[in-house]
């Protein structure tokens, strides 16, 4: 995996590989680089143009490699873009792009590591099941009712928390 800044573009690209050994290869690292930065400058269907070097480490390699997950970010007038990637063992585990309105670099970056170490499973309040939402309100009232707060201090069904 691996996240890409250049201007006000920023991409994540995963490579798909099998093993660990072939992940921290040195090609392997550089192809995967060089995806993402083509991505951020010129878009999603990009990657197509490096088709020929995916066929060519599958072959050197001996190993089912293909292009997983590809995204790319914009910044409009105002917004700022950065990306953070957490790396293990010399490769890239946990990509992040974010793009801000307002603030600054810092902020950006900041807050894309803030987000690869929570992991979050949506990235949206509105995608969040309801039923996800119902159970964490009960898992909440359940921790209230067994610390002794009274009935009215209790998450309510019908509120969103």
């Amino acid at each position: 995996m691996a996240a890409v800044k250049a201007g006000d573009a920023a991409s994540v690209v995963e490579l798909r590989c099998e093993t660990d050994f072939v992940a921290k290869a040195d090609d392997f690292v550089a192809l995967t680089d060089e995806l993402a930065a083509l991505v951020a400058a010129k878009g999603e269907d990009a990657v197509s143009e490096l088709s020929d070097e995916v066929d060519r480490l599958r072959t050197t390699l001996k190993e089912n490699i293909s292009i997983g997950r590809v995204h790319r970010l914009k910044a409009e007038a105002g917004q700022v873009v950065n990306t953070y990637l957490h790396q293990q063992a010399g490769r890239g585990v946990n990509a992040v792009a974010v793009v801000i309105d307002g603030g600054d670099e810092e902020l950006a970056h900041n807050i894309a590591v803030h987000i690869a170490f929570t992991k979050p499973t949506y990235l949206s309040r509105d995608d969040v099941p309801e039923a996800d939402i119902a159970a964490e309100r009960e898992t909440v009232a359940e921790i209230s009712r067994n610390e002794g707060k009274p009935e009215r201090r209790w998450p309510r069904s019908s509120t969103v928390a």
